[in-house]
């Protein structure tokens, strides 16, 4: 039997999420923040095959909290970026992964919570969405940590939607849908054994949002071919979103590009899903000197 060689195979992968409708990048600048993508090195866990979510570590310096999505551990994993390694995995206890999408870090109060939205819906069916939150563990010498996460329940008010995006700003949470042409933006504070009937407050005009950060006031959303933008202002996160065109960074080709999180010192790192039988790369995007935002 013929088979497809490797090279062919990826790029009709990158051809089929490149044909992913966008915003009307025409009236975006390219953002000149980010010098072009520089691979640290390569995911060399296969536990983190299905990379779905990416937040820097606020205890951890320079380790990164990552997981998979559906059918997976309900696990986050401590990734060291430099080399690729996973340092430590922490097992949710009495929780189920339906489909983990995104991660964030919150700061309240002078203690640091980690937020896992189990917010996947491809099929647009699920009455209700999870977010878990833990207060964010050291590493010291442990692989194997387990910790009793607190949940909050949620739905929509418009009604089930695949969502793939939770973003974290003080005591804000930010959720973002996926598959609309103005996909819609919805925000709110955690309150761990509650359920949210959740309003959303405006759209934003970029189809496929897989994954979002926020540091110091910064936004930076991805697609599966594109990276957005938004530098810190006077407006308010959801301001920006709603009203301020982004700017565009060089991206380099990811086939599935599910995760982006600002560094500690507001670089960029970006992981993809495990494409096919090509290596996991981990992008670097230096911030350029005269951009640098503490």
């Amino acid at each position: 039997m013929r088979t497809t060689p490797k090279p062919l195979i990826l790029i009709l992968a990158l051809l089929v999420f490149s044909a992913y409708s966008l915003a009307d990048e025409s009236t975006i600048e390219w953002s000149p923040s980010f010098e072009k993508a520089k691979v640290l090195s390569k995911v060399r866990s296969s536990k983190l095959a299905e990379l779905s979510g990416l937040v820097a570590s606020h205890k951890n310096e320079g380790l990164y909290w990552a997981h998979n999505d559906s059918g997976n551990d309900p696990s986050i994993y401590l990734l060291d970026p430099s080399t690729g390694e996973v340092k430590l995995e922490v097992e949710l206890k009495n929780t189920k992964n339906k489909d983990f999408e995104d991660i964030a870090i919150q700061q309240i109060q002078g203690k640091t919570y980690i937020l896992i939205a189990d917010i996947g819906d491809n099929r647009a069916v699920r009455s209700e969405l999870f977010i878990y939150r833990i207060l964010e563990p050291k590493f010291e010498t442990n692989s194997l940590m387990q910790l009793a996460p607190e949940r909050m329940t949620l739905s929509y008010q418009e009604g089930p939607r695949d969502t793939e995006t939770l973003m974290a700003d003080g005591k804000n949470v930010y959720l973002l849908s996926k598959r609309e042409d103005n996909n819609l933006l919805y925000r709110f504070e955690f309150k761990g054994n509650s359920s949210l009937t959740a309003e959303s407050i405006g759209k934003i005009a970029i189809k496929n949002i897989t994954a979002g950060d926020i540091r110091n006031g910064e936004i930076a959303l991805r697609t599966y071919p594109q990276i957005y933008f938004w530098p810190v202002s006077d407006l308010s996160v959801e301001e920006r979103l709603l009203t301020t065109p982004p700017q565009l960074l060089d991206t380099s080709p990811e086939p599935q590009g599910e995760a982006i999180a600002f560094t500690q010192e507001g670089d960029l790192i970006s992981i993809s899903e495990k494409p096919f039988f090509v290596s996991q790369l981990i992008n670097f995007y230096k911030r350029t000197k005269s951009s640098k935002h503490e």
